[in-house]
């Protein structure tokens, strides 16, 4: 739970952060201002476990690498 409080809080205050921007009148990109920092957040979920009621550990089995691979050469 702390980790996701964590991923709440950052994601929470990036987000003020752009729409105080935009009502300053800064014109601040949202791609840029907060969907890469955005981005940067997958690093407090990496190693986080996510337990599902089956008792199956379908989230963490995932081969992220291989589904990179799959959804770059789809868009090729």
């Amino acid at each position: 739970m702390k980790i996701l409080s964590n991923l709440l809080l950052a994601n929470l205050k990036i987000h003020v952060e752009y729409q105080i921007a935009v009502h300053n009148q800064e014109k601040p990109s949202y791609s840029e201002n907060v969907l890469a920092r955005i981005k940067e957040l997958d690093q407090l979920t990496f190693h986080l476990t996510i337990l599902l009621a089956s008792r199956h550990n379908y989230t963490n089995e995932l081969d992220l690498d291989q589904a990179n691979t799959e959804l770059s050469s789809d868009n090729e």
